[in-house]
C-alpha cells in the first residue's frame, strides 16, 4: 500500500473539521489564550476538590468520633456484663464461697477480655448490729486464711455495706473489709442501683487501691429471689448485696483508643461542667489544654445514670496536611496538562508540517492495529479448531445461529442436516431441560449473571441423548438490551457416566457400612448380655457357697459359745468380791462372746435367705411396720423421717418377714451414716418401667420396658460410699465400717432377699451428699385396674 504525501494528507485525508481546527491554531495567540483557560479550569477543579476533601473530612471526623463514644459505652456494657454474670452465681447458689467467687473471677481471664478492670468484688449489707455474726461467718468461707477480716474505716453508722470478696485478691487485698458506707459518692450510687434495680456508676473518686488517678466503680444489686417487684420497699426487704467493678478511667479509655486506633484527641469530665476537677482524662497529657484544630464537638454520655462530658477534636496539623497532599497533585498534574496543550497548540499553530506528520504516523498505526486485529482472528480460528469444542453464534434480534460443523457433528449430525435457527436447538434440547434452559438464558440477558452456563442434554442422531456442558457470553447495545451471543459446546457424557458409576459405588458403600455397624451393635450388646450373665453366675456360686460355710460354721461354733458364756456367768456369781482389773476382763470376755454369737447369728440368716413364703402384700404397711421397729433407734439419733408415699399402691408378693429385715438394715446403716440434722426420705411411686427410668438404665434394674412396677426410694444425708467401693457392697463379709463396726454380711442377706423376691437393688451417690438406695418390685396382674399416678418419681442416672 502506498503511503501518501503530507500535501495528500492535507488536501484528500483530513475531514473539513479537523482542518478547521488547524486553521484555528494557526491564528495567533490561540495558543495562549488555550493555556489561560486550561490553568482556569485547573484552578476551578482544585476548588472544588477542596471542598470535597472538607466535607469528607467533617464526615470521617464525626464517624471516628461516634465511633469512639459508642466503644467507650460498648466497653461499659462488657463490664456491666461481667457483674451480670457474678449476679447469676449468687443467684444460683444459696451461699457463694470466696473460692468459688475466685474460680468465677479466673474464668473470665479479666487482663485480656475484659481488660481495664483493677478489682471484681461483692458487698454485703450488714446490719451494725450483727457485725461480729459476719465477721465470724468471713472466717468460714475464706478457706484457711489466717488473717481476720475487720470493717474499715471505723465508727458509727446506721448501716454497713462490706467489701467481702475481691478479685485479683493479691493486688486488691486492701479493699477486703472496706465499708462503702463509709464514703458518700459509693453509698449514694449503691443506694440508687438497690432503689432501682439496675447497674450504676460513681461520679469520680479515687479508689482503695490508691493509685493516684481519676476512678469510677459500677455497682450492680443482688436481690434474694432475684427478681423483686417495683416497689422500692420489696427491693430493699430482697436485697442480698451488691457485686461491682473498680476501675481507672485512664486504663479503661486506652482500651478503647488500641481497639479503635483512633487519631483524634479528647477530653473526659465528669458530670455536664468541663472544668479541671472534673478532668477525668486527658488524650493530650497536657494539663488544661484546650482543644485545637478545624473540627470539635462536645458530647454528654449517659454512663448508667453518670453524665460524662466528652470533649473530642481532630489535630489542625492532621487535617491540614491530610489536604493538601491531592490537592497539589492535581494542581501540578493540571499544570503540566496545561503545559502539555499549550505546547500541542503551538506547535499546531507554527506549521502544519507537524499536523501531517502526526496523521501520518496515526495512519500507520491504524493499518498496524488492522494487521494486529487480522492476526488475532487467524490465531482464535486455530485455536477453536484444536480445541475441537463446538461453536456456536446467535443473533438474538432475528434468531438465526450459526452452528459450527464440529457442534454438529458432536450430535452425529452432517453440517446440511441441522438448519442454523434457534428452533433446531429447541428440537434437540431433552423435554425436561427447555424451561431451565430458557430462565438461565433469560438471567444473562437480565444481567443476574455475568455469563451464559448450562448443562443440559441434546439428543443425537442415534436417539440418545449427550450432556453437553454450554457457555457464552451476550454483547449489548448502548441501552444495555443483548443483540448477540456466542460461546461454544463441550461434551460432558463420560464425564456424567464415571460421576453415575462412582454414585453408585458410594451408595453401596453406604449400605454396606451400615449393615456392618448393625452387626456390631449386636455383637457388642450380646458381649454386654453374656459378661452380665457371667457376674451373676459368679455372684450366685459365691453366695451358694458362702452359704454352706455360713451355716456350717454357725452350727459348729454356736455350742461353744454358749459354754463360754455359762462359764462367764459361774465365775461372776463365784467371785462378787473381784477386783476392777478381774471385772473389766470378764466384761471384755463377755462382748466378745456376744459378738461371735451376733456374727453366727446372721451367718445363720445367710444361709436360710432361700427360706421365704411369698403373699400379697401393701408396700406401705410392710414399710410403716418397720419404722415402728426401729423407732428406738431414731429417737436416739435424732434423724428425722419424711415421706413422699403413692396413693393407691398396687400389691407385690413379698416374703413380709424378710423384706422386713432388708427395710431395717438399709435405714438402719443410713442412720449410722447420719448425724443427729439428719434426714431420711422414704417415697414410693409405681408406673410403667420405660416411664419411671431413662432407657440406658433399664438394664440396671433386669425389667422389661412395658412392665408395671413399684419403686422405693431411700435417701440419707450421710457422706455416701467412695466409688471405688460402691461395686464391692454385696460381697460377704466386705464392710467399710471401722473394726468392731460390722460383719459385712448385711447387705450380703438383703442382696439375695432381693433376688429371690425378682427384685432389684440399686445404690448411687448423690450429687450433692448422701447416698440412694433404689428398690424395684414387679406388681401383682390386675385386672381392670389402672395404675395410680407417680407422685414424686426418684431421679435416676447411671
Amino acid at each position: 500500500m502506498k503511503t501518501p504525501t503530507p500535501a495528500e494528507l492535507t488536501n484528500e485525508h483530513f475531514s473539513p473539521r479537523v482542518r478547521a481546527i488547524i486553521r484555528i491554531f494557526s491564528v495567533p495567540g490561540a495558543s495562549w489564550i488555550l493555556l489561560g483557560l486550561s490553568l482556569l479550569v485547573t484552578i476551578l477543579v482544585c476548588l472544588q476538590v477542596w471542598s470535597a476533601h472538607q466535607t469528607s473530612q467533617r464526615i470521617h471526623f464525626e464517624s471516628d468520633a461516634a465511633i469512639l463514644r459508642n466503644s467507650m459505652i460498648e466497653r461499659m456494657h462488657r463490664y456491666h456484663q461481667v457483674l451480670k454474670g457474678a449476679c447469676g452465681l449468687f443467684a444460683a447458689s444459696e451461699e457463694v464461697r470466696a473460692s468459688e467467687f475466685h474460680s468465677y473471677v479466673s474464668s473470665l481471664d479479666i487482663n485480656h477480655d475484659h481488660s481495664g478492670i483493677l478489682a471484681l468484688g461483692y458487698v454485703e449489707s450488714v446490719d451494725p448490729a450483727d457485725c461480729e455474726k459476719f465477721l465470724e461467718a468471713t472466717v468460714r468461707d475464706r478457706d484457711g486464711e489466717s488473717k481476720p477480716l475487720k470493717i474499715w474505716p471505723s465508727g458509727e453508722r446506721s448501716q454497713c455495706m462490706v467489701v467481702r470478696f475481691v478479685e485479683p485478691l493479691e493486688q486488691n487485698r486492701e479493699a477486703l473489709g472496706f465499708d462503702v458506707a463509709s464514703e458518700t459518692r459509693r453509698l449514694t450510687t449503691a443506694l440508687k442501683a438497690r432503689d432501682t434495680a439496675k447497674a450504676a456508676l460513681t461520679p469520680k473518686i479515687e479508689l482503695v487501691q490508691g493509685l493516684g488517678k481519676p476512678g469510677a466503680v459500677l455497682f450492680a444489686p443482688i436481690f434474694h429471689p432475684p427478681s423483686p417487684t417495683d416497689d422500692i420497699g420489696s427491693r430493699k426487704a430482697s436485697l442480698r448485696g451488691w457485686v461491682y467493678a473498680a476501675f481507672l478511667v485512664e486504663d479503661m479509655v486506652e482500651c478503647v483508643r488500641k481497639l479503635t486506633k483512633s487519631k483524634l484527641e479528647y477530653k473526659i469530665f465528669d458530670g455536664t461542667q468541663s472544668t479541671p476537677e472534673n478532668l477525668l482524662y486527658n488524650s493530650a497529657r497536657v494539663s488544661g489544654a484546650s482543644p485545637s484544630g478545624k473540627y470539635s464537638e462536645t458530647t454528654t454520655l449517659d454512663i448508667y445514670g453518670q453524665p460524662w462530658t466528652v470533649q473530642v477534636h481532630l489535630p489542625a496539623q492532621g487535617a491540614v496536611n491530610s489536604g493538601m497532599i491531592p490537592i497539589s497533585l492535581l494542581a501540578g498534574g493540571g499544570l503540566c496538562m496545561s503545559l502539555l496543550i499549550f505546547g500541542v497548540a503551538q506547535s499546531m499553530g507554527t506549521t502544519s508540517r507537524r499536523a501531517c506528520k502526526i496523521a501520518t504516523e496515526m495512519t500507520a498505526q491504524l493499518r498496524e492495529h488492522r494487521e494486529a486485529l487480522e492476526a488475532s482472528e487467524e490465531r482464535l480460528s486455530l485455536v477453536i479448531k484444536g480445541s475441537n469444542d463446538g461453536i456456536w453464534d446467535w443473533n438474538v434480534k432475528t434468531n438465526d445461529v450459526y452452528f459450527s460443523p464440529r457442534w454438529k457433528s458432536m450430535l452425529g449430525y452432517e453440517d446440511h442436516e441441522i438448519k442454523n435457527n434457534l428452533v433446531a436447538w429447541e428440537n434437540l434440547i431433552h423435554p425436561d431441560d427447555l424451561e431451565r434452559a430458557r430462565n438461565v438464558i433469560n438471567h444473562h440477558f437480565e444481567n443476574i449473571t455475568p455469563s451464559y452456563q448450562l448443562e443440559h442434554r441434546l439428543r443425537h442422531k442415534d436417539g440418545s441423548y449427550r450432556w453437553i456442558l454450554a457457555r457464552g457470553v451476550a454483547s449489548r447495545n448502548e441501552d444495555g438490551s443483548p443483540v448477540r451471543m456466542a460461546g461454544s459446546h463441550v461434551d460432558l457424557t463420560e464425564l456424567k457416566q464415571a460421576e453415575q458409576k462412582l454414585r453408585q459405588t458410594n451408595e453401596s458403600l453406604r449400605r454396606s457400612q451400615t449393615k456392618l455397624r448393625s452387626t456390631l451393635s449386636d455383637l457388642s450388646a450380646s458381649h454386654d448380655k453374656l459378661e452380665k450373665m457371667q457376674l451373676e453366675l459368679i455372684q450366685a456360686a459365691k453366695f451358694e457357697s458362702v452359704g454352706t460355710l455360713a451355716a456350717g460354721v454357725a452350727h459348729e461354733v454356736n455350742n461353744p459359745l454358749q459354754i463360754i458364756l455359762m462359764g462367764l456367768d459361774y465365775l461372776e456369781s463365784q467371785f462378787p468380791d473381784r477386783g476392777e482389773a478381774t471385772s473389766g476382763t470378764l466384761d471384755d470376755m463377755r462382748d466378745a462372746v456376744l459378738r461371735a454369737d451376733g456374727i453366727t447369728k446372721e451367718l445363720l440368716q445367710f444361709s436360710k435367705a432361700t427360706e421365704f413364703d411369698t403373699q400379697s402384700t401393701q408396700l406401705h404397711d410392710v414399710l410403716e411396720r418397720s419404722l415402728w421397729l426401729i423407732r428406738a433407734e431414731l429417737k436416739k439419733s435424732g434423724v428425722q423421717v419424711v415421706r413422699h408415699f403413692t396413693d393407691d399402691l398396687p400389691l407385690v408378693s413379698i416374703d413380709t418377714q424378710k423384706i422386713q429385715q432388708v427395710l431395717i438394715n438399709l435405714m438402719i446403716n443410713a442412720i449410722q451414716a447420719m448425724d443427729s440434722s439428719g434426714e431420711l426420705t422414704l417415697t414410693t411411686a409405681t408406673g410403667i418401667c420405660s416411664e419411671l427410668f431413662p432407657p440406658d438404665f433399664m438394664p440396671a434394674i433386669s425389667f422389661k420396658p412395658d412392665e408395671s412396677i413399684v419403686t422405693l426410694t431411700l435417701r440419707d444425708d450421710g457422706p455416701g460410699i467412695a466409688e471405688c467401693d460402691l461395686p464391692r457392697i454385696f460381697d460377704p463379709f466386705f464392710t467399710t465400717k471401722g473394726a468392731g463396726g460390722g460383719t459385712g454380711l448385711g447387705l450380703s442377706v438383703v442382696k439375695k432377699i432381693i433376688d429371690l423376691h425378682g427384685a432389684s437393688i440399686h445404690f448411687r451417690n448423690l450429687p450433692s451428699c448422701g447416698l440412694e438406695v433404689l428398690l424395684t418390685f414387679p406388681c401383682i396382674p390386675q385386672t381392670g385396674v389402672l395404675e395410680s399416678a407417680i407422685a414424686l418419681t426418684p431421679t435416676i442416672t447411671n
